[in-house]
This record gives C-alpha cells, sequence and structure tokens, in this order.
C-alpha cells in the first residue's frame, strides 16, 4: 500500500504552521505599520487557517482508517467543500473592505516594515505552494488547500506591490485597488473546486443509494467499479 497519506499529513501541518505564523506576524507589523493591507491580509490568512484545519483533521483521519491515496474519502471531500465555500467568503470580504477603503482615507503608513513583512509572506507562501503542489494533482481535499494557498500567495504579490507603491510614490489607493484584483481571483478559483466536490458528493448518494437494491440489480458492479465511482481521481473529473 502507498505510504503517500503520511507525508501528505506532515505537509499539511507544516504549510498550516507556516500560515499561522505569517498572519500573527501580519496583524503585528500591520498594527506597528499603520498597513490595513497587512492588517485584512491576516485576516484573509487567520480565515483560511480555520478552514486549512478541517483539510488537516480530514487527512490525519482518513491516514488513521488506511484509506487508498489514490481516491479522496468523502470526509476529505466535505472538507473541499468547505475549503471552496471559505474561498468565495474571503472573496467578499476583500471585495468589500477594497472598496471600502476606496471611499474612505488612509492613514499614514510606515512603508518599510511594510514592506518587509510583505516579501517575508511572499516567501512563505512560496514555501506552502511548493510544499503542497505534489499532493494537489490527485486528491481534492489538498487542491483545495493549494486553492487556499493560491489565493494567499496572489495577495502576497498584492500586498508587496501595494507597499512598494506606497513606499515610492506614497499612493495609498493602490492597496485598494490591488485587492479587489486579488479578490476575483481567489472567488473565481473556488468555483472549479466547489462543482467537483458537489459532483463526487452526489455520486456517493447514489452509489449509497444503489446499495439498498438487491444483489440481482447490483449484479453489474463490482467493487472495484464502485471504488472508482467513489474515489475517482481529479483527472477523470475535469
Amino acid at each position: 500500500m502507498s505510504q503517500e497519506p503520511l507525508p501528505k499529513l506532515r505537509s499539511l501541518m507544516i504549510a498550516w504552521s507556516l500560515v499561522v505564523l505569517t498572519a500573527t506576524a501580519d496583524v503585528a507589523i500591520g498594527a506597528w505599520s499603520h498597513s490595513l493591507a497587512l492588517i485584512a491580509d491576516s485576516g484573509h490568512l487567520f480565515a483560511d487557517a480555520a478552514t486549512f484545519g478541517l483539510s488537516v483533521i480530514a487527512a490525519w483521519w482518513v491516514s488513521r482508517k488506511n484509506q487508498p491515496s489514490t481516491g479522496t474519502s468523502r470526509l476529505e471531500v466535505i472538507a473541499a467543500l468547505v475549503n471552496g465555500l471559505g474561498l468565495l467568503g474571503i472573496s467578499a470580504e476583500l471585495l468589500w473592505s477594497g472598496l471600502h477603503r476606496l471611499g474612505g482615507s488612509a492613514p499614514e503608513i510606515f512603508s518599510v516594515p511594510m514592506v518587509t513583512m510583505a516579501a517575508i509572506s511572499l516567501i512563505a507562501n512560496l514555501i506552502n505552494v511548493r510544499l503542497l503542489h505534489g499532493h494537489s494533482h490527485q486528491d481534492l481535499n489538498v487542491q483545495g488547500v493549494f486553492l487556499h494557498l493560491l489565493g494567499d500567495l496572489f495577495s502576497a504579490i498584492g500586498v508587496l506591490l501595494a507597499a512598494i507603491v506606497v513606499w515610492l510614490w506614497h499612493w495609498t489607493w493602490a492597496d485598494s485597488a490591488i485587492s479587489l484584483v486579488v479578490a476575483l481571483i481567489v472567488g473565481w478559483s473556488a468555483f472549479p473546486l466547489i462543482r467537483r466536490s458537489l459532483h463526487l458528493l452526489r455520486t456517493g448518494a447514489a452509489i449509497s443509494d444503489l446499495n439498498q437494491t438487491t444483489a440481482s440489480q447490483c449484479i453489474c458492479c463490482t467493487p472495484t467499479e464502485i471504488q472508482k465511482l467513489l474515489q475517482p481521481k481529479l483527472e477523470e473529473l475535469i
């Protein structure tokens, strides 16, 4: 049997820890530098960490149950669906915050600590994306986390660009403008994940109904065929 679940679980836990540490640093540096972008990014990261935790728990549960690593358990599918819905919620919050800041006045921002923290956040997100990229191709649960991390990565790039603009030209509106672009990217990335998760949940329900019928009605469905329906690879859903 493949030993992938345990390395996958360790990767998820390392990535989750980096997200929490980065979010905490964002809050501290954002409050000190008066950077609303860093504070907003920390809220984004903490929200990600909350839904991210569901995926870590799901992967841990599957590894304890010795589920096949080539498939996707029902618990992992539910965690992936929650991740997708979480992405939509985060996108809506970022859109609202960006529009609100565009319509108001921005406080004085200490740009040097803002640039420094944004660069650190970008490096941490690059590490996370690299860490989970190999696990995201055939695991819907990890793909949900990976999409969160891509959203975090784009957000970190946006904050860094905004910090550089504020530092060089004092254009504080750049914060809000970039956050709107990031919000749209995060929201758009959620739809494929939600669609695949709902597809798997519907397929699982159909198989559950099938199991209630008589053996003569199910004679054409071998255990292997049923497992393929319950646990398809991602390539089969695209």
